[in-house]
């Protein structure tokens, strides 16, 4: 499935996300991923099955490869140095994963910033765009080869040009897990990732649940949503499911 939850503001998107992280566990009822519940998970189990891209994501000072695998054990000795590092398996991992998310760095498609893996990024280095942030977060959360993909707001602080890139980034990356959770307020982004199911949450009880197509005929909050931003129904053979 590719779940969007939607809801004006206040409603309990980011909440309900949250809980998905273990940020905290839910008062009642459960959370169970792929049967079992969360409670029962550790924090450790859980990182290895699920992977977040946040809205603004954040880039350490540090190379364009350490900030892909940040939080992943360096498993190499540099003879030089004396210092651990990163194998080849693990570069030619990070550059796969990197083209996927739209952020090429070898080959003829190779990026237009100069970019490379040893590259310097982030506080005090060289500056992203927020697009192109989104892209080494896209990256991030592929190297961890997730089941579950939670995205948070990912195109909120994007122009238009820049939401069209990192869309194209995500429909990559979806390729590569099984299941995407979203939250999100641009209703446009749904259609353009497939979404099967939509999620509208209203004061912090689920309002709505269906095809993002069908809810645009209902004359409900998510019909209402959308012809604030525009977005109306398509007719039903124009319609994925």
């Amino acid at each position: 499935d590719r779940v969007a939850i939607v809801g004006r503001s206040g409603s309990g998107k980011s909440s309900l996300l949250r809980t998905a992280l273990r940020f905290y566990d839910p008062s009642s009822g459960s959370i169970r991923f792929d049967g079992t519940d969360m409670k029962d998970m550790s924090r450790k189990e859980i990182a290895k099955q699920i992977s977040v891209v946040e809205q603004e994501p954040h880039l350490f000072p540090m190379s364009l490869m350490d900030n892909v695998l940040y939080g992943i054990e360096k498993e190499s000795f540099d003879q030089d140095t004396g210092e651990m590092c990163y194998g080849s398996e693990w570069r030619e991992a990070v550059a796969n994963s990197l083209e996927i998310a739209g952020l090429p760095v070898t080959g003829n498609s190779k990026n237009d910033l100069g970019l490379d893996l040893d590259s310097m990024v982030g506080e005090g280095y060289r500056s992203l765009s927020g697009g192109q942030r989104q892209r080494v977060a896209i990256a991030r959360a592929l190297i961890r080869q997730p089941s579950l993909l939670l995205l948070d707001e990912p195109t909120a602080a994007l122009d238009s040009k820049s939401e069209k890139i990192v869309v194209k980034a995500l429909l990559n990356a979806l390729k590569k897990t099984k299941s995407m959770l979203m939250v999100t307020h641009r209703l446009g982004v749904i259609r353009s990732l497939s979404v099967n199911k939509v999620i509208v949450l209203e004061r912090g009880k689920i309002f709505e649940m269906g095809h993002p197509e069908d809810l645009l005929r209902t004359g409900g909050i998510y019909s209402q949503m959308a012809q604030e931003q525009g977005i109306t129904a398509l007719d039903e053979g124009e319609v994925s499911r």
